[in-house]
């Protein structure tokens, strides 16, 4: 008769062999140097141009650009850009393929200002020459104002007597009852 630690023994090794196969497929996250995980550092996107690039956030968007179908449509919300190959691939999609872009700029953050001029200038130019040259060129932006957070009561002030105004995600409810962190707007 087997006794109870040795069944025990038994189960644990059985889970150990097991369970690495039956897995669930991983879900890798890019972080801007490819992540703290050091699978995810070394990971390597294969890019639309037939070249291999280290797996960033930022290369795997320009592979996302990259592979967008001509006539498509590629739709952005952001604080700030850092990375302005992004924005370069951006504008080279709607010249060369015809895609869309919308672009979603928050300008509640201050921080923000000084990428969204470079962005803003960027988008100008390029739309001005290809209005010269009689080419479709729609790239869209808007912008996401204090006072839209305002009108939405996506703003709070803080003990100090700073006041901060919630954009892109749910900034000021977690922990408060009822709240969700999947309620974008409070309307």
């Amino acid at each position: 008769m087997i006794n109870k630690s040795k069944i025990g023994l038994l189960f644990l090794v059985a889970f150990l062999f097991v369970q690495p196969r039956i897995g669930v497929p991983l879900e890798v996250y890019f972080g801007p140097a490819g992540g703290f995980n050091r699978e995810n550092s070394g990971r390597l996107l294969d890019m639309p141009s037939g070249t291999i690039a280290s797996g960033t956030l930022g290369n795997a968007l320009l592979k996302l650009i990259d592979s967008c179908e001509p006539g498509g449509m590629i739709k952005i919300c952001m604080y700030s850009m850092s990375d302005y190959n992004t924005l370069d691939a951006l504008i080279r999609i709607v010249e060369e393929k015809g895609v869309r872009v919308k672009l979603l700029l928050d300008a509640a953050a201050d921080w923000t200002a000084d990428s969204r001029k470079k962005i803003l200038d960027k988008v100008r130019i390029a739309k001005r020459k290809a209005l010269e040259a009689g080419v479709s060129f729609d790239f869209q932006i808007k912008i996401v104002t204090k006072d839209s957070m305002v009108a939405r009561d996506r703003w709070k002030t803080l003990p100090d007597g700073k006041t901060i105004y919630g954009t892109m995600h749910e900034k000021f409810r977690f922990g408060e009852s009822g709240s969700s962190p999947w309620i974008l707007w409070k309307r």
